[in-house]
């Protein structure tokens, strides 16, 4: 995969993925250190992932997006239990991150540009002038190109 920018190993934090909620959302864990390590949701920057469904409870039920377990399924099979390393690009809130994750702790191997190339996520084109976004927009035009994931016309709901 190719860098998306110079990314600085030095500001990569480590992390440990704890669940994945959906194909574009985790829950980290930093290392443990006197106690429980704090957990964070991490929600991957620039991308979409098809939405699962929820059961009918107060509301009404709705149904899973085509591809959604399988987005999930392919994220938790990549990273679930493994230390990883991040970056933020915006923190909401104490627990609640949006960034990159990084298999690698030179920011090699970005796991949004293998989500994009799988076509198990879509890329999200509010901030089309920048870098990343452009890299995003042709991993996915190769995706689709290819009948990659939600991109396939065969692709189903679980």
């Amino acid at each position: 995969m190719e860098k998306s920018k110079l990314i600085d190993p030095l500001a990569l934090k480590k992390a440990v993925v704890k669940q994945v909620l959906s194909g574009d959302c985790v829950i980290i864990r930093a290392q443990p250190r006197g106690g429980p390590p704090p957990e964070k949701h991490f929600i991957i920057a620039n991308v979409t992932a098809p939405k699962l469904g929820r059961k009918a409870g107060q509301s009404e039920e709705v149904k899973d997006e085509p591809m959604a377990w399988e987005s999930r399924e392919f994220l938790r099979k990549l990273i679930i239990g493994k230390e990883v390393y991040f970056s933020s690009d915006k923190i909401v809130n104490s627990d609640r991150i949006y960034g990159n994750i990084y298999l690698d702790k030179d920011g090699n191997s970005n796991v949004s540009h293998i989500l994009v190339s799988e076509g198990m996520v879509s890329v999200r084109r509010e901030n089309t002038k920048s870098s990343e976004t452009a890299i995003l927009i042709e991993l996915e035009e190769a995706a689709k190109a290819n009948l990659k994931g939600k991109w396939n016309p065969n692709a189903k709901v679980k």
